[in-house]
């Protein structure tokens, strides 16, 4: 059903020519200003806003709802309103029907701000508003400026995906840009928010189009008519400035995305300003030199096949940064005599290698990564992660500001996560000596995986579950060695149970490089179970998981399972010794049990201040518990090193004779329990 538009009243209007007019942009790039100046420019009888035609099923829908309209309305003016990709159906109609084609375009940053705050504040009742809703309002921008699968209900028109990024996102409708009959108009200047001149020069383009006659006093009206410039759009009140709302983070996250070639080609100012440099005469320019052979020498040979056996690579390269002007990668082979180099010329502030995405197996820098700033690093990384199909070996100078969980964070946020073995290379106490440097080991993730799954989802639960392979600092390294030392007790053709496995980056480090034949992940959690298996299930053919309560377990036989990890559980169930029961029947004889549990995690009111926990252990009550259905053989005590409890070095040491000292029992952050099936 069509609506019309009830306007303010406006002086007398004379009878306009008959035009067709579509009305179209991005959503929320500035549609209903190009609608109101088509209404004040044909009068109030041509201004239709028609959710029918907005947002169509496709082209077929569209073409015979707008005929209808055309029919209906025959002898009127005609605008139509929406969001509509370019597609041969569509511009066959339009060009068939006569229709005029206004198009505006928006800096892209203006749009995303301004469709997160009309999706937060206008929409609460939208399945992707509640999903921000819990959120706070960085992650929040976050999902807008990443795209998730989340979005795509809000894809109505099927024009915009959002579970893209950005250059995919708007591709059908950016498409209409090349469109010899498309008269595109920014919606800075048609709003007024450029000043009276640039409004008046896009007003007279719109009549111009129109082929209507016109004078200055017509376009002086319809400006003093048009949308007050300070609303950027009627949903969501005064204008959003993205320079204030986006942090750094945000600025990143929409360079990584590709929002920069958006900007570039509709020719707004860049996201990151020039960075000024020294006033110098200008360098001639450096040409791309061939590759030459050299020879390494013994200590680098001997890294190179050392690399090759840690990752299973035998051609690695390094990637250098030796000054400003120039990037030296050298292709090696394990076990050749020679490698090849070649300088690259530095690529400018927005850096582009010559290889294709993917090109490298393994990508390793030997320090000279530190020396670039924070500008340039935030510009390289996703640059990394594009030309690298798998691993990255990063060995990093300690510096003030640019620590281990720096460097871990900048990183993560570009679409790494740390290698599942990376502690068996740094032990977990040798991670806070700095003194011999920063050794990053990290694996690129699919593309695919992180769009789909980027950091802000997994943040918002990050208190009951979260990847630690994809978080810096201490509480992710302490969870890490706990599954370091598990899998010390696992042996090739072993079967092991992660009991509680949440998004499944301990069943990966149990299941590389052990030879166990089968691991199975099960969480009561079914997306995080989605995601075990989208992210470490799919590239570990031993690794298996299933969403399903750990105290049952039908799929395990009786005497079935030879190692049993279960970190971070027994707190959180109403009846834990029925999970201790169902790991007794299920492990054979002489089988192992790993576990942890907090120690005695209270406040200073002796209460429990963790809402998931359910029972608070100490030292006593875990030794009993355990000691009901398995034969104890180890303790460990756990510090992380500033975590939970009060400040003290990082500690995993097993407690001699299984008898802990008072201060152990007193100060230690966890206890890690080993434990027997007698045979």
């Amino acid at each position: 059903m069509l609506h019309l538009a009830t306007a303010p009243a406006t002086h007398p209007v004379p009878a306009a020519p008959l035009r067709r007019v579509l009305c179209n942009s991005w959503p929320k790039a500035g549609t209903h200003v190009l609608l109101e100046i088509a209404r004040l420019i044909l009068g109030d009888g041509a201004w239709y806003k028609d959710p029918d035609i907005k947002y169509p099923r496709g082209d077929d829908e569209f073409t015979a709802l707008a005929a209808e309209r055309l029919g209906r309305h025959h002898g009127r003016s005609l605008a139509i309103k929406g969001h509509f990709g370019r597609t041969p159906a569509i511009e066959a109609f339009l060009d068939a029907e006569e229709f005029a084609h206004l198009f505006a375009v928006r800096d892209p940053r203006e749009v995303l701000c301004s469709t997160w705050r009309w999706l937060r504040d206008l929409r609460p009742g939208w399945a992707i508003s509640r999903h921000l809703a819990p959120l706070d309002a960085d992650t929040q921008l976050e999902h807008i400026i990443t795209g998730l699968p989340v979005l795509a209900p809000f894809d109505a028109d099927r024009a915009v995906r959002w579970d893209l990024p950005l250059p995919g996102r708007y591709a059908a409708l950016t498409a209409w840009l090349d469109a010899p009959g498309c008269e595109v108009l920014a919606y800075e200047d048609i709003s007024g928010m450029r000043g009276v001149p640039a409004q008046f020069a896009a007003i007279e383009r719109v009549f111009r189009r129109l082929a209507l006659p016109f004078d200055h006093t017509d376009i002086a009206r319809v400006s003093g008519l048009v949308c007050n410039p300070a609303s950027a759009t009627f949903h969501t009140g005064p204008a959003s400035d993205w320079e204030k709302v986006f942090n750094d983070r945000h600025r990143h996250l929409f360079v990584e995305h590709g929002g920069e070639a958006l900007v570039e080609r509709l020719g707004y100012d860049p996201t990151f300003p020039a960075r000024p440099r020294p006033l110098r005469r200008p360098a001639p320019e450096r040409e791309r030199a061939d590759p030459v052979e050299f020879e390494p020498g013994p200590d680098l040979r001997a890294f190179i096949d050392q690399l090759g056996r840690f990752f299973g690579t035998p051609a690695p390269v390094q990637i250098d940064f030796p000054d400003s002007d120039a990037i030296v990668l050298n292709a090696f082979q394990a076990g050749a005599a020679c490698a090849l180099s070649e300088v690259v010329p530095a690529p400018g502030a927005f850096p582009r290698l010559p290889l294709a995405d993917g090109a490298i197996d393994t990508l390793f820098n030997l320090g000279s990564l530190a020396a670039l700033d924070d500008f340039a690093l935030a510009s390289w990384l996703p640059e990394l992660r594009r030309v690298t199909r798998r691993h990255l070996w990063i060995a990093l100078e300690n510096t003030p500001g640019r620590d281990r969980a720096w460097w871990e964070s900048r990183f993560i946020e570009a679409g790494f996560r740390k290698h599942a073995l990376a502690q068996c290379v740094t032990g977990y106490e040798e991670l806070e000596d700095l003194s011999t440097g920063i050794l990053l080991l990290l694996d690129v993730i699919p593309p695919r995986t992180l769009h789909a799954r980027p950091l802000a989802v997994l943040r918002a639960e990050r208190d009951l579950h979260m990847d630690m392979l994809r978080e810096a600092g201490v509480r992710s390294d302490a969870h890490l060695a706990r599954y370091i030392l598990a899998r010390e007790h696992v042996r090739p053709g072993h079967v092991v149970l992660d009991a509680a496995c949440g998004l499944g980056y301990g069943a990966a480090v149990l299941a590389t490089g052990t030879g166990a034949a089968r691991v199975l992940g099960v969480d009561l959690g079914e997306n995080a179970v989605a995601y075990a298996r989208d992210l470490y299930g799919a590239s570990l053919p031993n690794l298996v998981f299933a969403a399903q309560d750990a105290t049952r377990l039908p799929q395990l036989a009786d005497a079935s399972v030879d190692v049993v990890v279960s970190f971070e559980t027994l707190e959180h169930l109403p009846n834990p010794e029925a999970l201790l029961r169902e790991f007794t029947r299920v492990l054979k004889p002489g089988g192992v049990f790993i576990g942890s549990v907090p120690n005695l995690w209270i406040n200073e009111h002796g209460h429990n201040p963790v809402p998931y926990h359910l029972h608070i252990y100490d030292h006593a009550q875990l030794h009993d518990q355990i000691a009901r259905y398995l034969e104890w053989r180890i303790l460990y005590r756990q510090n992380a090193g500033g975590g939970w409890k009060r400040p003290q070095p990082r500690v995993l040491r097993v407690i001699p004779d299984l008898a802990p000292t008072e201060e152990d029992r007193r100060d230690a952050e966890w206890w890690i329990a080993v434990a027997q099936k007698a045979a």
